[in-house]
C-alpha cells in the first residue's frame, strides 16, 4: 500500500468540514509514509485493487461513487453520517449525530427548558426526517409539550424559515436547530426582536463553524470531528489491507456538546446515531442567499491563520492601517501582503469595508485567537 485516493462530494468541496476531513486524511497518510491523490470522480482514476476515501452525504451521490470506484476493483472507506443503506462491502467511517437530539434536550431540560423546538429539518433530508423522530421521541420521554408546531421545518431559505417561527419564539425557551448556519440566523433575527439569548431563548446548532466561536454571543453546538474522522479512515485502511479477509467495518465517530454563550453552562457529554431510507425532494439549502452569507464569513475566518487573526483583531480594536502592522509585530511588506489577500478572501476593498464584513455577523475581536 503506497498512496491513498480521495474524493469529496462536488456540493461540499468549498466547505470547511471537507477541508478539516482531507487535512485528517494527509495527517495520517503522510505519518504512515503514503502519498494521497485527490480526485474529483472515478472517472480520474485508473484503479485496480486500490484504496479510496470517500466523502460524501447525498444518498445519490454515495450509491454512484462507491458502484463506480467498486466497478474499478478499488476498496471503498466512506466518511459519512449514517451507515444503514450504504452499498455492499463498503466500509464506513460514521459520523453520527442523531442520537445527540436525545442528550441535547436531556440537557436542555435538566436546566429547566421545557419548551423547546426543533428549527430548520429538512423534511426532504433523510438524516433531518431521523432528527424530527429523535425529537419527537426524547420530547416524549422527558415528557415534553409536543403539538404540531414544536417542528419548524426549512420552508426554503432563512428569513422564510425565521418568519414561521417569528410569532411564536415568545412560547419557547429552547431551540434546538439542524446546524449552525440556522442557529446563527435564528440568533441573529430574534436579537433584532428583542429576545434575550440566553435568557428568554437557548439556542443550539451542530457543526462548530468558526463563526460560531467568532461571534457574540458564542454558539453552543454539537461538534463533529471530520478531522479525526479522516485521520481514523486511513488508520482503518491500513489495518483492512494487512486483513483483505474483512469486506465491511464500521467505524463510529462520537461527538461533543461545546458550550457557548447561547446556552450558558449545560453538563458536557457524548453522543451517537444510526438511519437511512431514499432520499427525496429536499429544500435547496445551500442555495439560499442568507447561507450562502454565513458560509463566506465562516470559510473566511477558517482560511485566516493566527497572523490574519491578529490583524484583524487589531481592526476591529479600532486601529488603523497604520497601526496594525506594529501591533501585529510584523512589517510593512509583510502586512501590505497580508491585507490585500485578507481583502480578496473577504471580497472587500477596503480596511473599513473589511471591518463592517465582520461586524455584520458580530465578530469579536477578544474571540479571534
Amino acid at each position: 500500500m503506497e498512496k491513498i485516493y480521495f474524493c469529496g462530494e462536488e456540493a461540499y468541496l468549498q466547505s470547511s468540514w471537507h477541508e478539516e476531513a482531507l487535512n485528517g486524511v494527509i495527517q495520517a497518510a503522510k505519518r504512515r509514509g503514503l502519498d494521497v491523490v485527490i480526485l474529483r470522480d472515478s472517472q480520474e482514476a485508473g484503479l485496480d485493487g486500490e484504496n479510496v476515501i470517500l466523502l460524501g452525504f447525498s444518498a445519490s451521490w454515495i450509491a454512484r461513487q462507491t458502484a463506480a470506484f467498486q466497478k474499478l476493483g478499488a476498496r471503498v472507506m466512506l466518511i459519512c453520517m449514517e451507515e444503514d443503506g450504504i452499498p455492499d462491502r463498503v466500509h464506513i467511517v460514521e459520523l453520527d449525530r442523531v442520537r445527540a437530539i436525545r442528550d441535547v434536550m436531556g440537557r436542555l431540560h435538566g436546566t429547566g427548558r421545557d419548551r423547546i423546538c426543533l428549527f430548520g429539518p429538512d423534511l426532504g433530508s433523510v438524516s433531518d426526517r431521523e432528527r424530527v423522530a429523535a425529537f419527537r421521541k426524547a420530547a416524549e420521554e422527558f415528557s415534553l409539550p409536543l403539538g404540531e408546531r414544536e417542528v419548524y421545518p426549512n420552508v426554503g431559505s432563512l428569513e422564510e424559515t425565521y418568519q414561521t417561527i417569528r410569532g411564536a419564539l415568545a412560547g419557547y425557551n429552547a431551540a434546538l436547530c439542524v446546524n449552525d448556519y440556522l442557529a446563527l440566523y435564528l440568533m441573529r433575527r430574534a436579537m433584532a426582536d428583542g429576545v434575550w439569548i440566553p435568557g428568554d431563548l437557548m439556542v443550539v446548532g451542530c457543526g462548530n463553524m468558526p463563526l460560531g466561536r467568532m461571534s457574540r454571543p458564542t454558539l453552543t453546538t454539537i461538534t463533529l470531528d471530520y478531522l479525526e474522522a479522516g485521520r481514523q479512515a486511513v488508520e482503518a485502511l491500513i489495518y483492512l489491507d494487512k486483513h483483505p479477509e474483512i469486506i465491511f467495518s464500521v467505524h463510529t465517530m462520537e461527538s461533543r456538546i461545546l458550550i457557548g454563550d447561547s446556552t450558558g453552562e449545560l453538563p458536557s457529554g457524548h453522543l451517537r446515531s444510526r438511519t437511512v431510507e431514499n432520499e427525496t425532494g429536499s429544500v435547496r439549502f445551500f442555495e439560499d442567499g442568507a447561507v450562502l452569507d454565513i458560509m463566506e464569513i465562516n470559510d473566511f475566518l477558517f482560511s485566516c491563520d493566527p497572523t490574519d487573526r491578529a490583524i484583524l483583531r487589531a481592526f476591529l480594536s479600532g486601529k488603523r492601517s497604520s497601526e496594525a502592522a506594529d501591533a501585529c509585530y510584523i512589517s510593512q511588506t509583510t502586512f501590505k501582503k497580508r491585507m490585500s489577500r485578507l481583502l480578496a478572501k473577504s471580497k472587500t476593498t477596503s480596511r473599513s469595508e473589511l471591518v463592517e464584513f465582520l461586524r455584520r455577523w458580530k465578530v469579536d475581536a477578544t474571540l479571534l485567537q
